[in-house]
Protein backbone atom coordinates (compact mmCIF):
# COMPACT_ATOMS: atom_id res chain seq x y z
CA UNK A 1 0.00 0.00 0.00
CA UNK A 2 1.24 3.00 -1.24
CA UNK A 3 0.91 6.63 -2.12
CA UNK A 4 -1.02 9.87 -0.03
CA UNK A 5 -4.73 9.60 0.92
CA UNK A 6 -6.84 11.05 2.83
CA UNK A 7 -7.84 8.83 6.59
CA UNK A 8 -10.73 7.57 6.02
CA UNK A 9 -11.10 7.30 10.10
CA UNK A 10 -10.15 11.05 10.70
CA UNK A 11 -12.00 14.22 10.05
CA UNK A 12 -11.20 16.42 7.09
CA UNK A 13 -11.99 19.84 6.14
CA UNK A 14 -13.33 20.88 3.00
CA UNK A 15 -10.55 21.51 1.39
CA UNK A 16 -8.89 18.47 2.72
CA UNK A 17 -9.38 16.41 -1.44
CA UNK A 18 -8.38 19.64 -3.01
CA UNK A 19 -5.11 19.85 -1.29
CA UNK A 20 -4.16 15.53 -1.57
CA UNK A 21 -4.54 16.34 -5.48
CA UNK A 22 -2.26 19.42 -5.28
CA UNK A 23 0.25 17.50 -3.38
CA UNK A 24 -0.39 14.65 -5.66
CA UNK A 25 0.32 16.93 -8.65
CA UNK A 26 3.55 18.66 -7.16
CA UNK A 27 4.74 15.51 -6.22
CA UNK A 28 4.37 13.82 -10.35
CA UNK A 29 5.99 16.89 -11.66
CA UNK A 30 9.28 17.06 -13.33
CA UNK A 31 11.29 18.62 -11.49
CA UNK A 32 10.10 17.84 -7.88
CA UNK A 33 12.70 15.45 -7.17
CA UNK A 34 15.58 17.16 -8.37
CA UNK A 35 14.46 20.63 -6.33
CA UNK A 36 14.47 18.58 -3.21
CA UNK A 37 18.08 17.03 -4.04
CA UNK A 38 19.07 20.83 -4.56
CA UNK A 39 17.59 21.90 -1.45
CA UNK A 40 18.66 18.77 0.67
CA UNK A 41 21.77 19.63 -0.46
CA UNK A 42 22.12 23.26 0.53
CA UNK A 43 21.04 22.63 4.04
CA UNK A 44 22.91 19.72 4.59
CA UNK A 45 26.03 22.09 3.57
CA UNK A 46 24.95 24.94 6.00
CA UNK A 47 23.95 22.71 8.68
CA UNK A 48 27.75 21.02 8.47
CA UNK A 49 29.22 24.67 8.70
CA UNK A 50 26.80 25.90 10.87
CA UNK A 51 27.61 22.95 13.62
CA UNK A 52 31.27 22.83 12.80
CA UNK A 53 31.62 26.97 13.76
CA UNK A 54 32.74 27.44 9.83
CA UNK A 55 29.77 29.91 9.03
Amino acid sequence: MGGAFLDPLTEQTPYAPVLLDLFKSILQSPGYAQRLKKHYQLSGRRRLTTSTGAG
